[in-house]
């Protein structure tokens, strides 16, 4: 929210601008730190064990697409008017079952 000029062109990137060396370096960490992250809390149970290129997008997916809509002006109300919402969300697509 506080940078949305620059999340904006974050979001308008090219396609093939995702295959350019420096962007892959940056997955690539990124995914690592996930990777960690993540790591301990399946090894105790504390997520839903799923295939890893799952997490990112169950996770961030709901509160990745309020942001593109408020960004394009679509939504009025900034994402952390609904942070709560978009948590719950997102802990509610990984937690162990019951």
């Amino acid at each position: 929210e506080a940078n949305p000029e620059w999340a904006r062109f974050i979001y308008r990137a090219d396609d093939a601008l995702a295959t350019a060396s420096a962007v892959e370096a940056v997955n690539a960490e990124y995914a690592a730190l996930l990777e960690a992250h993540f790591a301990p809390l399946l090894q105790t149970g504390a997520l839903r064990a799923l295939p890893e290129v799952l997490y990112a997008p169950l996770v961030l997916g709901p509160a990745h697409d309020y942001a593109r809509r408020w960004l394009a002006g679509q939504v009025s109300e900034p994402p952390s008017v609904h942070a709560e919402v978009l948590q719950a969300a997102a802990w509610q697509a990984v937690r162990p079952a019951a």
